[in-house]
C-alpha cells in the first residue's frame, strides 16, 4: 500500500496534519503515555503508527510550509494542554542553545533550567520570533552567541615540549 488512502490526497494514512500534531503534542506531555493509545485516540490507525510517524516527518523535512503550519499547531496545543513558556533572559537562552549545539541532550539542558522539552519548544518558538521581528534584539541575540562562542572555546594550550635530549 502506498500509504494513503483513497481520497485522502497527501495525507499519510488517511492521517491529516492536525491528527499528527495532537499525537505530538500529546506524546510530549505525557512522554510515560501508551504511544498506541495515544495514537488512536489522534486519530492514527494502530497498525500503521509507524509509517505515518516516517512520513509525517520527511514531509515535514521537506515542506517549509507544512512544517510553519505544524509548528504552529503544536504551540497551539501545548498552550491548551497548559504548558507554560518560561520566562528566561535572552543570556540563559543562548547558554542553553549552545549547551545543546554542543551536544548536550535537549532533556539534560532543560532538565539542568527547571524546565520540560515542551516549554523548551515554546521558549523557542517564542526567540525565534522575536529574532524575525526585531532587528535590535537579533543584533543582541548575534552579540551574545558571540560571546559565548568565545567562552567555549578552548583555551591555548602549552606547545607540546621539544624532542627528547639524549
Amino acid at each position: 500500500m502506498s500509504g494513503r488512502l483513497p481520497g485522502m490526497a497527501d495525507d499519510p494514512y488517511g492521517v491529516s496534519l492536525e491528527q499528527y500534531t495532537r499525537y505530538v503534542v500529546a506524546t510530549s506531555t505525557e512522554p510515560q503515555g501508551d504511544r498506541e493509545a495515544i495514537a488512536g485516540a489522534s486519530g492514527i490507525p494502530p497498525d500503521h503508527q509507524q509509517e505515518v510517524i516516517e512520513a509525517w516527518g520527511a514531509r515535514l523535512s521537506s515542506d517549509r510550509d507544512v512544517l510553519q503550519r505544524h509548528n504552529d499547531l503544536y504551540q497551539q496545543g501545548l498552550a491548551e494542554a497548559g504548558i507554560q513558556r518560561p520566562d528566561i533572559s535572552l543570556e540563559q537562552y543562548v547558554g542553553m542553545l549552545q549547551a545543546v549545539q554542543a551536544g548536550t541532550s535537549v532533556e539534560q539542558v532543560t532538565a539542568q533550567h527547571g524546565m520540560t522539552v515542551p516549554q523548551w519548544a515554546m521558549v523557542n518558538q517564542h526567540f525565534g520570533e522575536r529574532l524575525s521581528s526585531d532587528p535590535g534584539f537579533a543584533a543582541r541575540f548575534a552579540q551574545a552567541m558571540m560571546a559565548g562562542m568565545q567562552g567555549m572555546a578552548p583555551s591555548p594550550s602549552t606547545p607540546p615540549p621539544g624532542p627528547p635530549v639524549v
